[in-house]
This record gives structure tokens, C-alpha cells and sequence, in this order.
């Protein structure tokens, strides 16, 4: 005979294969203790779903089901599940006014979020308690006392930025920096308040503390990260004031796009960082590169060209301070120096000083003076921008004032040696040596002053200028008022110009700080200190002559190109 059990007589002992409620909670308090969190919230959330479908096999103890919900509250908290945990710890009150645990970390719950008076309201009503509870009270209570403190301040002191923001008195860094001071102060006990984050990141920006502002931006991101708006402000910090257009655009396809895909305001983004990075790269590579290039690289010409007579650089400019002037507090020093708040700004200025100082060096189609204004700009921000120093102190040169240029450099050495920089000390270095060969000319003859041309002239040039100076001197066309003697005496000074800065072996000489005498014969220094003889050396029957290896010297010099006294012989690299 087959037997047939109805399901209702199995019932039973599916019920008893199923572990209780008393087994759950023991095995939830092991994995606890073991740090297992996702396997004791299961087993919690278990064991408080039995007791609630349970009738006569539910926990009747409400002071073990306190403790139940307490223990569950901690791993939500645990899990960073605040207000499911918050939820937890009243139900546990609930059940068992005097758990004082549950109340404490409630109280310790609201100190992070940052509601100070909350949780001092929380623990005032206890009184002194015992053990681990009191230490913990205690440790609470003077937690949310600072904390009442210090946010209180940075609140005053953000409020005061806001309303004079629209007032004709300008807003005070001392108030910023004070905001930043208590908030972060206030934030080592309240570390998930999102108005203390907002506080602090603000007024990092207000001082134009981007990289600052990101850290407190990134945690509101975490905190809410379907804000669009927050993904596009941070997205438009990244590229217009750190110029990290990676970061940006991840920003925007990441935290917007990804979001919302048909956002027009991401999508302008986007397609605008895309574009401008794209002619932006080859001229911001060169702050990063260690290529020496030539005076003459066309690569300068083009950055003038697509950067500035195109507009694209006065195009950044007013979309930098647009988005700034956006801002919750815009960056006070925006209004007088946009480069010094942007890095995108101020490396656009960085290169374009280098490009137009490099173009300097060029023996013929000089680039316009206008372009110095991108060396001025970065110089009233940065004294020491290597350039840009190049550069005045060039125009010390071309001004005969030999001794403020070697002054200058010399200043820069020391500057850029103190910081460890030896390429930029060496960079420095070579003009020094440059300027002083010239100081030193310049209380003996200059040839190029007498043949009223610049040191750079070409061969060409020589010749015109000896055939001008000729014309005015000659003793048979003079018509001046010097007397026959000095004319005589001024000619010849000419023919021994135009000798020497004719032939390229004197003239690299004496570019070189060599001195000639009245006929033009190239006269070498004896470094140590002998006369007569110039360079030799005798040991035995022999010598080695070291006139002729410096002649020698000059003549690999002058085969290898001739770049004029005020100028580098060789490029430079910054």
C-alpha cells in the first residue's frame, strides 16, 4: 500500500529544521565578534524577522530584543548605514529606556553628522554614568562643545564673505582664512557634516585654493552623487583653475553623462574642453620639456598665432573669470591677476613669455615688442620666472647697463641655488658669464659701438656701418670741429674695428673677452698672473702653447655659428 503524507503533517518538521530565533541571535554575535559585518547584519535581520513572524516562539525579553537591536545598530553603523542605525538605537530606547549605549551612540551619530546641540541635548538629561559609558559621554560632550564652537565661527565668518560680496567693500582673506581655520577644526569631530564641508571648500576657493576646495567637493560628491551641478563645478575647477583637463572630463562623463546623457550643459563641456586641450598641448608640453629648441622653432610662431591672434587666449580669460565670478565666493584675487588664481590662465602666460623671449634671440625678423606683456604679466607674480628675468636683463644689455644685469643675475643664482635648481642656475649662470664679458668691454673699446651697430649684426651690417662711420671720419671728408689729431685717432679706430669684426676668428674673441691692442692683434690673458710671454708652458725641451689652443678654440667657435655678444651662443631651457 503506497503512503501519501499530506504537506500539513510536514510542516512541522520543516519549522524545527529551521534554526530559532535564539540561535540566530547567538550565531549573529559570533560573526560580530569576528568582524564578519555581512554575515552578522544577515543573521540579525534574520533573527528580527523570526520575531516578528513568530507568535509563541518570539522573544517576550524586551530587554534582550534591546540588545538585539542595539547590536544590529552598531553594524549598520558599521557599514556606514547611519540612519538605518539611528532607527535601530531608538527602537532599542524604546524597548529599554535605560540603554544608555544606544543613547550614546545616537548622541555620537549626530556629533558626526554635526548636529552639536542635538547631541549635547542627548547626553545632558543622563547625568554621570559609569565605567566605559562615562568616558564615552564625556568624550562626547566636549566633542560637541568644541564642535559648537568651531562651527560657529566658520559660520560667522562665511557669512560675513557673503554679505560683503555685495558691498562696495571687498571682501577680507583674513575672514576666509578663519573660516577655513574653525571649519576644519570643527570637522575633526564632525567629519560627515556636509555645511562644514560646503564652509571649508568655498572659502578654499575664495583664496584660490582649488587642489584645497576638491578634497571637501569630493566628499560631497560621495555624500550626493546625483548633484549634476556639483559634477560641473568641479569638472570646470579642474580644467580652468588646475588645468587637469583628464580629471575634468572625467568629471563630466563619469558624474554627469553617465547620469543623465542628454545634459546640453555637460555635453558644451565636453566638447569645449576636448577642443581647446587639443590646441593647448603642444605649447603646455613645453613647461614640462627638456628639448632645447632653437630661437628660430617655428613652434612660437604658431602659438602666437593660434593662441593669440586667433583669440584663443583672450577667449579663456573671459570663460575663466565667467565660471569664477559663478562661485559661490569667487576668488578674491581674480579682479588684478586671473593667471595667479588659474594655472590654466597663468601657464598660457608662462609659455608664451618663454616663446617670446626664446624669439628674441633671433638675428633677424624680431618678434613686436607687444609680445613682452606676457613676460610682464607672469613677472608681477613671479620675479624669478627664468624667462621672463632673460629678458630684462637683455634689455639691461641693450641699454649698456652692464653692472644691473650682472646684479640681476646674480640675484637669481643665488635665488634658484637655495632651492636646489641647478638647470635653471646653470641657464642663469651663462647669461652671467655673457654679461660680464661685456661689463668688462664696456670700460675698454667696443668695437661695435664704434661702428654704430649691435652686437648681433651680420656680416653685411659690419660692412655698412664701417662705410658710414667712414664717411663721417675720413680725414680728407671730415667737416666736424675735431682738429686733424683726433680725427686721425678716430679713424683708426674704426679700421681696427672693422678688422677685428670683420674676421670671425677676432671677432669670437673678442666676444669672448679678449682684448686687442692698437693694431688689432688679439691680446690673451695669462690666468696666472705671468707676463710677456702669454701662454707657455715649458718642460723640458718642449712647450705647449696655449695662446695657440685658445686661437684655435675660437676658430671651432666661430666655424660653429656666430650668435652675437648680447645673445646666448646656445638656446635655453627653463
Amino acid at each position: 500500500m503506497k503512503l501519501i503524507y499530506p504537506l500539513v503533517a510536514l510542516l512541522p518538521l520543516a519549522l524545527a529544521q529551521e534554526p530559532q530565533m535564539g540561535d540566530l541571535i547567538a550565531q549573529a554575535d559570533k560573526f560580530l565578534s569576528e568582524r564578519a559585518f555581512d554575515q552578522a547584519l544577515d543573521s540579525y535581520d534574520k533573527a528580527l524577522e523570526r520575531q516578528k513572524s513568530q507568535g509563541a516562539d518570539a522573544v517576550e525579553d524586551p530587554i534582550e530584543l534591546s540588545r538585539v537591536m542595539y547590536r544590529r545598530g552598531t553594524v549598520l553603523l558599521l557599514k556606514d548605514k547611519q540612519q538605518l542605525a539611528l532607527d535601530d538605537f531608538e527602537a532599542a530606547l524604546a524597548l529599554n529606556p535605560q540603554m544608555h549605549k544606544a543613547t550614546i551612540k545616537i548622541a555620537e551619530a549626530l556629533l558626526r553628522q554635526g548636529e552639536f546641540l542635538k547631541s549635547i541635548e542627548r547626553l545632558e538629561p543622563l547625568g554621570a554614568l559609569k565605567g566605559m559609558d562615562e568616558r564615552d559621554r564625556k568624550r562626547i560632550l566636549d566633542g560637541a562643545n568644541s564642535g559648537l564652537v568651531n562651527s560657529e565661527a566658520a559660520a560667522k565668518a562665511y557669512q560675513t564673505i557673503l554679505e560683503s560680496q555685495d558691498g562696495e567693500t571687498p571682501v577680507d582673506k583674513m575672514h576666509a582664512e578663519s573660516c577655513i581655520l574653525h571649519a576644519t577644526e570643527a570637522l575633526k569631530v564632525a567629519k560627515k557634516s556636509t555645511t562644514l564641508h560646503k564652509y571649508k571648500a568655498n572659502c578654499h576657493l575664495a583664496l584660490g585654493q582649488a587642489q584645497s576646495a576638491l578634497v571637501d567637493l569630493s566628499y560631497l560628491q560621495v555624500a550626493n552623487p546625483a548633484d549634476i551641478q556639483l559634477a560641473q563645478e568641479m569638472a570646470q575647477i579642474y580644467f580652468y583653475m588646475l588645468y587637469e583637463p583628464d580629471k575634468a572630463l572625467q568629471q563630466i562623463r563619469q558624474k554627469c553623462l553617465r547620469q543623465d546623457p542628454e545634459n546640453k550643459t555637460c555635453g558644451k563641456l565636453a566638447k569645449e574642453f576636448r577642443k581647446r586641450d587639443k590646441v593647448l598641448k603642444p605649447g603646455m608640453a613645453l613647461l614640462e620639456s627638456k628639448r632645447d629648441r632653437k630661437p628660430a622653432d617655428p613652434l612660437y610662431e604658431r602659438l602666437f598665432k593660434e593662441w593669440v591672434d586667433e583669440g584663443l587666449f583672450d577667449d579663456i580669460v573671459r570663460d575663466t573669470r565667467v565660471f569664477m565670478d559663478s562661485l559661490t565666493i569667487p576668488p578674491i584675487d581674480r579682479i588684478d591677476d586671473v593667471g595667479g588664481v588659474s594655472n590654466l590662465v597663468g601657464n598660457m602666460e608662462e609659455v608664451l613669455c618663454e616663446a617670446y623671449s626664446k624669439q628674441t634671440q633671433k638675428k633677424a625678423n624680431k618678434p613686436p615688442a607687444s609680445r613682452a606683456v606676457f613676460c610682464d604679466l607672469v613677472s608681477k607674480r613671479d620675479e624669478h620666472f627664468v624667462p621672463a628675468v632673460i629678458l630684462k636683463a637683455n634689455k639691461l644689455v641693450d641699454a649698456e647697463q652692464f653692472e644691473e644685469a650682472d646684479r640681476l643675475l646674480a640675484e637669481q643664482v643665488q635665488y634658484w641655488q637655495s632651492l636646489g635648481d641647478s638647470n635653471k642656475v646653470q641657464v642663469l649662470r651663462n647669461r652671467q658669464q655673457e654679461v660680464a664679458v661685456l661689463l668688462k668691454q664696456s670700460k675698454s673699446k667696443d668695437y661695435y659701438k664704434i661702428l654704430g651697430i649691435a652686437r648681433d649684426a651680420t656680416d653685411k651690417d659690419i660692412k655698412k656701418g664701417y662705410r658710414a662711420q667712414s664717411k663721417l671720419y675720413h680725414p680728407d671728408k671730415y667737416k666736424g670741429d675735431l682738429d686733424e689729431t683726433a680725427v686721425e685717432r678716430k679713424m683708426a679706430e674704426i679700421n681696427e674695428a672693422y678688422e677685428i669684426l670683420s674676421d670671425p676668428d677676432k671677432r669670437a674673441a673678442f666676444d669672448s673677452g679678449g682684448e686687442f691692442d692698437g693694431q688689432g692683434q688679439h691680446q690673451p690673458q695669462n690666468p696666472f698672473g705671468g707676463g710677456g710671454g702669454g701662454f707657455q708652458f715649458q718642460q723640458g725641451g718642449g712647450g705647449f702653447d696655449f695662446a695657440a689652443m685658445f686661437q684655435e678654440q675660437m676658430k671651432q667657435q666661430a666655424r660653429q655659428g656666430h650668435g652675437g655678444g648680447q645673445r646666448f651662443q646656445q638656446g635655453f631651457r627653463f
